[in-house]
């Protein structure tokens, strides 16, 4: 082998690998951002849960209980 084919061949492997570290690190950094989404997501959902729209015909049409 000449020492040029030998730099090609570095050169390429070099390449490579730096490809694939770099779709590996993006890979685990969106995974982060998705379940920190999700998260945000449930804690929203929960928030939301706890108000409920009742219209304003049945409120005046309960008693004093909360019944109807």
């Amino acid at each position: 082998m000449s020492p040029l084919s030998v730099q090609i061949l570095i050169s390429a492997v070099g390449v490579v690998l730096s490809m694939v570290a770099s779709a590996f690190i993006s890979g685990t950094r969106w995974g982060r951002i998705e379940s920190d989404m999700r998260s945000m997501t449930d804690r929203l959902a929960r928030i939301e849960g706890m108000f409920t729209l009742v219209p304003r015909d049945a409120l005046e049409r309960r008693d004093p209980a909360g019944r109807e």
